[in-house]
């Protein structure tokens, strides 16, 4: 994104002296006398006052038609011939010199970011070094003054080209269209066998997966663009660098220290990442455009082409000073330019205390900084066309696998081996241990949010002391709601499970025991299917629909509660 300066054309001139003058078609000198001197060509002349240097020094004016290799990277205007100052055999003055140049208006841009600011003078030494300077202008003159000799070129900034910079940058960022990543659709079973899936929403690309007692879910997004994701529950994530990440934006969010309220930033290569309890597992996350954070990147670009090659900046200094993108970013939008505005310029002058700086490139800052509202409206403005200032949400589902319902027990729990530690690590686990009426101490528990694939997943452990060992019963549904049947699949062999008619689990089971149920004699019956070994599954029917089934040690499995 390296921007080159715009050869110089230049012509035969005519030149022009004053007193103790002597003039070739490019060249013109004068004498410093107790006054300085004055010594002009065409449409350029070039004074210094007294004590500028020792008097009877010569002054030599010369033009140049040489091709112009300033060295810098600021896209400039030529609008006149430049001119090559020099006293005695290399002497600097000791004194400011003046130098006015009759300039082409007609070469000045009518843009509107062109302003009489923009003029300036570009001044190359013979060692190579090169400055910027201010100039003044009245009519169709600008005068500058300098402390060096060197070559001199009257110039105009193009803020135009760096505007069309911006442009290509920030469409580059909205544009861009990463495929997604190899662990996008894949789903994550944790240790309950409960899985999880993630499905995209508008430009994230989302990943999750489970290990031990972790849930991770990381966010990639689809363009280059940087997004501020936050989740639910709340927990604070990191931003994970990638290993082909786009530059600065890259850059810019690798930098980003997240929290839960403010979020994580990703984009440029980089992704979000977010762990979990499996106790507290992720339910939806909510990722929007950082414009902030894109006028970051797009300043960062603008120093990137400012700033000569050779010099290098201090990288936690540019970082420093894009602080307040980062803070403030999330809440901008379209309607928000002035905030964006402020932002702009408060970075660019921060920008130009950078050690390393030269003058010439803290004055183009100090062009930019002139003109903010160009630079942010392009950016709001491409980025609210090519993208949407609204939050992307995305859910995440969570199913049970289809358990399979035998005289072992449900799914992953196993009736007198699975332990009640190891059944309540798996998820939001809600039990109690209680004293039973001719029972002894018993413990009862288990998963009950409505409206999840845990909604009335039970467990019981029969005279289980104050610590309970292992599960005596396992139930999935309720014996009051018939919704759960919707969101457990858990099925007997013979295919019947949460919903099944009534019809079907005598079809089924035709040798079946049955009796009016406990809690609900008048409008439920139990269908009872013994191993001949003291363990027994109890199919629950209420108003000819299955809306429970247990799996359990007799006779604890015969209560509707488990423990009596």
């Amino acid at each position: 994104m390296r921007a080159v300066i715009s050869a110089l054309a230049l012509g035969a001139a005519l030149l022009a002296s004053l007193t103790a003058c002597t003039a070739s078609p490019q060249v013109a000198t004068a004498t410093v006398g107790p006054d300085g001197f004055e010594a002009v060509l065409e449409g350029v002349s070039v004074t210094g006052g007294p004590g500028v240097a020792p008097e009877g020094t010569l002054v030599t004016l010369e033009k140049s038609d040489a091709a112009l290799e300033s060295g810098v990277d600021i896209p400039l205007n030529a609008l006149a011939q430049g001119v090559k100052v020099r006293l005695g055999d290399g002497l600097q003055p000791e004194e400011p010199i003046t130098l006015t140049f009759d300039i082409d208006e007609t070469a000045i841009s009518e843009e509107e970011w062109s302003t009489d600011s923009t003029l300036v003078m570009l001044s190359r030494s013979e060692g190579g070094a090169v400055d910027l300077v201010e100039t003044v202008r009245e009519g169709n003159t600008v005068t500058a003054t300098a402390e060096h000799l060197s070559w001199f070129w009257p110039a105009q900034v193009d803020i135009g080209h760096l505007l069309e910079e911006v442009a290509a940058f920030v469409a580059h960022a909205l544009d861009a269209d990463l495929p997604p990543p190899p662990c996008f659709e894949r789903t994550a079973t944790a240790p309950s066998g409960l899985e999880y899936l993630m499905l995209a929403a508008g430009p994230i690309w989302p990943c999750i997966s489970a290990d031990g007692q972790e849930i991770t879910v990381d966010l990639y997004a689809a363009t280059s663009s940087p997004y501020r994701a936050k989740s639910s529950p709340a927990v604070v994530g990191e931003t994970l660098p990638g290993t082909d990440g786009d530059g600065v934006l890259h850059a810019l969010a690798s930098e980003y220290v997240p929290t839960a309220e403010g979020g994580v930033v990703f984009g440029g290569g980089t992704a979000a990442r977010f762990t979990f309890d499996v106790h507290e597992p992720p339910e939806l996350f909510e990722a929007q455009q950082d414009l902030g954070m894109l006028i970051g990147s797009v300043l960062l670009t603008l120093l990137d082409i400012i700033v000569d090659d050779s010099v290098t900046l201090d990288g936690a200094g540019k970082y420093d000073c894009l602080a307040g993108t980062v803070e403030t970013g999330a809440d901008m939008s379209s309607a928000d330019g002035q905030n964006a505005e402020r932002v702009f310029t408060t970075v660019l002058d921060c920008f130009a205390t950078l050690p390393g700086l030269d003058h010439g490139a803290k004055l183009v800052l100090g062009l930019l900084g002139a003109v903010p509202a160009l630079f942010t409206e392009l950016v709001v403005g491409m980025a609210t066309e090519l993208d949407s200032e609204q939050a992307v949400k995305l859910a995440v589902s969570s199913r049970l696998p289809s358990w399979p319902i035998s005289f072992d027990g449900i799914g992953p729990i196993i009736v007198d081996e699975t332990t009640w530690e190891e059944a309540a690590s798996w998820g939001p686990f809600t039990g109690e241990v209680f004293e039973a009426p001719g029972l002894g101490v018993c413990a009862a528990g288990g998963w009950y949010d409505t409206g999840t694939i845990y909604d009335g997943v039970t467990l019981v452990a029969e005279n289980a002391g104050e610590r309970p060992d292992t599960v005596d019963v396992v139930s999935v549904g309720t014996s009051a709601h018939t919704g759960i049947a919707a969101e457990v699949r858990a099925t007997t062999a013979e295919g019947i499970g949460l919903g099944a008619t009534e019809e079907s689990v005598q079809a089924a089971y035709p040798d079946a025991q049955t009796r009016p149920a406990f809690d609900e004699p008048e409008v439920a019956t139990e269908y009872i299917l013994d191993d001949g070994d003291d363990r027994a599954i109890v199919i629950y029917v209420r108003d000819g629909v299955v809306t429970r089934v247990s799996v359990g040690n007799l006779p604890a499995v015969e209560w509707t509660d488990g423990c009596g």
